[in-house]
C-alpha cells in the first residue's frame, strides 16, 4: 500500500481511492480496548466501542454512510439506557489511585466510548451526552454551585 504524503487532505472516500485498502488499514490499526479498565456495568460495549468508536471524524462518518439500517438499529438499542452511565465513569474520579500504564488504558478506552456515542449522535439521531458541567448540576448540585460560587 502507497502511504499517504504528510499533510494531505481528503475524505476516507478519497484515501480509499487514492490508496487501495487506506480505511480498512487505518481502522485495523486501532489498538483493542482493555476491557478490564471499563467499567463492569458498561462492558457488554466495547464490541460496539471497537466497532463505532473511531476517533477520526471522517473515518466515523463514512463507517456511519456505509452502516446497514439494522446495523444503526442494533447500535442505538444497546446504547439506551447507557449515557448516563458512561458519563459518570467519565466524569468522576476512580475510587483508587491508578498507575500510569492503566491510565492511558482507561482514557483510550473513554475516548473510543466518546466516539461511538458522537456516531450514535451525528449520523443515527442519538440523545448525545451532556457537557461536564450540565452532569455536575444534576450529579452533586452541590458542587456545582460551589464551583460556579466567586471566592
Amino acid at each position: 500500500m502507497n502511504e499517504p504524503k504528510p499533510f494531505e487532505i481528503g475524505t476516507a472516500a478519497e484515501f480509499d481511492r487514492k490508496y487501495p485498502g487506506y480505511a480498512k488499514h487505518a481502522l485495523e490499526a486501532l489498538p483493542p480496548i482493555d476491557r478490564e479498565v471499563v467499567p463492569e456495568n458498561l462492558r457488554h460495549l466495547v464490541p460496539f466501542a471497537q466497532e463505532w468508536g473511531i476517533p477520526d471524524c471522517v473515518l466515523r462518518r463514512q463507517c456511519c454512510e456505509d452502516a446497514t439500517p439494522e446495523k444503526a438499529a442494533a447500535l442505538k438499542a444497546i446504547l439506551a439506557g447507557t449515557h448516563a452511565l458512561y458519563e459518570e465513569w467519565s466524569y468522576t474520579e476512580p475510587d483508587a489511585p491508578l498507575d500510569e500504564a492503566t491510565q492511558k488504558k482507561v482514557k483510550y478506552a473513554q475516548w473510543r466510548f466518546t466516539s461511538m456515542y458522537v456516531a450514535e449522535l451525528e449520523s443515527f439521531d442519538g440523545p448525545g451526552l451532556r457537557g461536564f458541567w450540565n452532569w455536575l448540576k444534576e450529579y452533586d448540585p452541590e458542587a456545582y454551585t460551589k464551583a460556579l460560587t466567586p471566592k
